[in-house]
């Protein structure tokens, strides 16, 4: 990948991202009201998740995770290493586009990965020789 940021929706899938109504299917949808902003994802008709904050910049980083994860984890599909626990790639992926997108965003991706990876480290393979 390049230094830009790909939002096609060939690239992204963001066409699965709804304002205002849901698709279900487990894409995220954005809602607004009196309470504040709410990212919501809806599967076979029940909530699995749902975000309120009245803060944009929160909202933003949430939009933006999602499209993020959605890049890396195909930049870490098509390059994996043998060997080489495949999150290696996708997490450094993941932390590169967030910085695209703001160097806030991309510290907060790295603390969350680095909790992750605290809970579940990664798993490379090991050849014995």
């Amino acid at each position: 990948m390049g230094s830009a940021l790909d939002l096609s929706e060939d690239n992204t899938g963001i066409m699965g991202i709804t304002f205002g109504y849901s698709m279900d299917m487990a894409y995220p949808a954005v809602f607004v009201d009196e309470k504040g902003y709410h990212w919501v994802i809806i599967e076979r008709g029940t909530e699995q998740s749902r975000d309120t904050t009245r803060d944009i910049d929160e909202l933003l980083y949430l939009v933006f995770q999602f499209i993020v994860r959605t890049l890396a984890s195909k930049y870490g599909m098509t390059n994996r290493v043998p060997g080489q626990d495949q999150r290696r790639p996708m997490f450094h992926e993941q932390i590169r586009l967030m910085g695209l997108v703001s160097p806030t965003f991309a510290a907060r991706t790295k603390k969350e990965i680095d909790e992750t990876l605290a809970k579940y480290p990664y798993s490379d393979e090991t050849s014995v020789v």
